[in-house]
């Protein structure tokens, strides 16, 4: 059976309880750094390079302008 096919008892795959779970903490740590992605990729104790991968992949965007808060 491919990873694709696996899913949970609910009907939900893995690799889509995955994905949301990336973007959940990859969005958490955006917003903490005030989309300052090398922090935030320290943050997840992943590669910047990984970081910019995964937005890419999963599609994040930034919020507009106003809604950037800064980070104290």
């Amino acid at each position: 059976m491919s990873e694709a096919n696996l899913t949970t008892t609910r009907g939900v795959s893995l690799r889509s309880l995955r994905a949301e779970t990336e973007i959940r903490a990859i969005g958490k740590a955006l917003e903490q750094t005030g989309w300052n992605r090398k922090r935030a990729a320290e943050l997840l104790s992943i590669s910047y390079r990984g970081l910019l991968y995964k937005i890419r992949q999963h599609k994040i965007a930034p919020p507009k302008d106003s809604e950037l808060t800064t980070v104290v």
